[in-house]
């Protein structure tokens, strides 16, 4: 089930977003950039876009298997981030397809994203295009590597 998040999800958010990112990007990022990325991961993040309604989540056996965040007046795609144990099962493709829509239905036509490096195949699957590297500047001043990635959103229906 793919829901809105609500605030009574923060500390589920946040533990999902801290465990994907040191069990699922270990292999692409340092430990240094891997601490410093989730140490600026708390609930705050969450607030301004789980109020405008832009914070989605996957719900597996009544847990938040993945979340997504996005924001529609600027055609992105902030995060998905997927529970380890929830990998490869189609979870996050299901959550993309449902960011995608409500892209759609907000009047996007065109995503944009920046991909970890290892995420980026995954990306490539579901239709979007490299753009090329860029970084993401973490709160602590930690670059981080990644892709520009896009794609063109197509109607529904």
């Amino acid at each position: 089930m793919i829901r809105r998040a609500t605030p009574d999800d923060a500390s589920a958010l946040v533990s999902l977003h801290r465990e994907s990112i040191m069990e699922l990007c270990a292999a692409a990022y340092s430990e240094e950039e891997l601490v410093a990325w989730t140490t600026g991961v708390d609930s705050t993040i969450y607030e301004a876009p789980m109020e405008a309604g832009n914070v989605v989540v996957a719900v597996e056996n009544e847990t938040i298997a993945a979340l997504g965040v996005f924001d529609p007046s600027e055609s992105l795609i902030n995060a998905l981030y997927v529970a380890p144990d929830a990998v490869r099962r189609g979870i996050g493709r299901g959550l993309m397809t449902a960011i995608e829509a409500r892209l759609v239905g907000a009047g996007v036509d065109e995503a944009r994203l920046n991909a970890t490096l290892n995420a980026v195949p995954f990306y490539a699957a579901l239709g979007y295009s490299a753009l090329g590297l860029t970084t993401n500047r973490l709160p602590s001043g930690v670059e981080l590597s990644c892709m520009a990635m896009t794609k063109r959103l197509q109607p529904v229906g």
